[in-house]
């Protein structure tokens, strides 16, 4: 058989390009749209340690010309800290249209402007309300990032790589959670704790750097009537092999024999779409499940959960040591995902952070520590094998690439909303229930694993943004 070759930027052999999982420009662009949830993982974190020195105000430092601290209440901290996540809501539901217009890759790039602002803003506060404004903006960044990111990764990975792929927003972000908790505990003092906000700026420097080496996606590029642009693009990131039957595929998957049928469809369109509102309410439930799984309460609460078992310094360490365990196991994550599939997953996440959620009471009933710091520790595991990363990998895995935009942005909207209301919601909650306050989240891990048992599809071996929903 003659050696074939396909027409692009690259000369290529007779490999198909089905048959590759990884190459390392896929790798680059992976990385780099990643780098946008580092951030994210970051900025939530950054706040958990130098708490008491930003809002107490005991001390009469320097701040560099700055004030030493802001004086907040509880409350008006707690505001503080979660609007994060009121910012994430809107930056969700504006993102789906900004991908759609301005393309997945320079969303991601403009969307750098939000984090850096953002950050600017927070590190050099010298007023409640101007660190509340600079959470939002970082928020608005963190939101759009949550829809862009893993839908540019979802599109540019081979079916070999997408697994794996579509686990690194998730990973990126709890590695940015680790981070920013090992950085506080050593700039919790001031002025350090300025220094501890205004290092966000750097990876969206680093990401606009790299974007610049990066392609548009080829799904994008077909949704707008470039096929020449995506096929370039395509030839690019399979780089050295042939892409004639994989970009066939690609056009067929997405209905562009007929390139006027697909145009992409808004919010109301995707509900009204009888075939698609059902894939819809699966991706916005499953969002809705990975918070009121109840995640945030630790990942949020978890150095005052420890505070009475370590005292107050000890229960920082512990904190990084929680972080650690989530790195961990959504590393072993990316190892399972492509080989044990999305549902099994899953069904070890619900099952998991229930028993968990069980041994969580039973520790605070009966006041045995060494249980709690065990069930604490499971409960994160459980989560980060297969409630973290899947469903933000799930959506452009499920939903045709013409609905993909609206439906990943609504349901990251979701995803923002309940974070937010379950961290404005677990500290009152846990003063009425006392040591039963994680009795709910048993409950709801247990019917969100009935839900995907019985309504979520097995998306594994799926084609991103183009195959039909089932």
């Amino acid at each position: 058989m003659p050696e074939k070759k396909s027409s692009g930027v690259h000369d290529v052999t007779t490999r198909d390009s089905r048959d590759i999982s990884f190459t390392p420009y896929i790798w680059l662009c992976g990385v780099t749209a990643a780098l946008a949830s580092f951030t994210a993982g970051y900025n939530s974190a950054a706040p958990n340690t130098p708490e008491s020195v930003i809002r107490n105000c005991q001390s009469e430092g320097s701040g560099g010309g700055l004030p030493p601290c802001i004086s907040m209440s509880s409350g008006t901290w707690g505001l503080a800290v979660g609007i994060l996540a009121i910012g994430g809501l809107v930056g969700g539901l504006c993102a789906g249209t900004a991908a759609d217009r301005l393309g997945r890759r320079l969303t991601l790039l403009l969307n750098n402007f939000f984090y850096i602002v953002g950050a600017v803003l927070v590190a050099t506060a010298t007023t409640t309300a101007q660190f509340v404004v600079g959470r939002i903006i970082v928020g608005i960044g963190c939101g759009i990032g949550s829809v862009v990111a893993p839908l540019y990764v979802a599109e540019i990975a081979t079916d070999g790589s997408r697994g794996v792929l579509g686990t690194m927003y998730q990973l990126f972000m709890v590695i940015g959670i680790l981070v920013a908790d090992c950085i506080g505990l050593g700039l919790s003092n001031i002025p350090g704790w300025r220094y501890l906000f205004g290092i966000a700026i750097f990876p969206p420097i680093l990401q606009i750097i790299l974007l610049s080496m990066c392609t548009e996606t080829p799904s994008y590029l077909l949704s707008k009537h470039k096929p020449d642009e995506a096929r370039m693009a395509l030839q690019k990131l399979r780089r050295g092999c042939v892409i004639d039957e994989e970009f066939q595929q690609l056009q067929l998957a997405m209905g562009r024999e007929d390139q006027s049928e697909s145009e992409n469809l808004n919010l109301l369109q995707v509900i009204k779409n009888s075939h698609l509102r059902g894939l819809f309410v699966i991706a916005l439930l499953m969002h809705a499940y990975q918070q009121l799984s109840g995640i945030n309460s630790v990942i949020y609460y978890s150095t005052s959960i420890f505070n009475d078992i370590f005292g107050v310094s000890n229960s920082q360490y512990v904190t990084v040591g929680v972080a650690g365990i989530n790195l961990v196991m959504t590393l072993v994550s990316v190892a399972l995902i492509d080989r044990a599939g999305r549902k099994p997953l899953l069904y070890s996440s619900g099952v998991g952070m229930c028993i968990c959620s069980v041994l969580i009471v039973l520790a605070s009933v009966l006041h045995i520590d060494v249980l709690m710091v065990i069930a604490v520790m499971l409960f994160v595991a459980s989560f980060a094998v297969g409630l973290g990363p899947i469903p933000w990998m799930l959506v452009p895995e499920l939903v045709p690439t013409y609905a993909v935009a609206a439906t990943s942005s609504t349901a990251t909207a979701v995803n923002w909303l309940f974070n937010f209301v379950i961290g404005q919601v677990f500290p009152p909650m846990k003063d009425g229930l006392k040591n039963y306050s994680f009795l709910p989240f048993a409950v709801i891990c247990i019917c969100g694993t009935l839900f995907v048992m019985f309504f979520v599809p097995e998306t594994k071996g799926r084609k991103a943004s183009g195959a039909p929903g089932q």
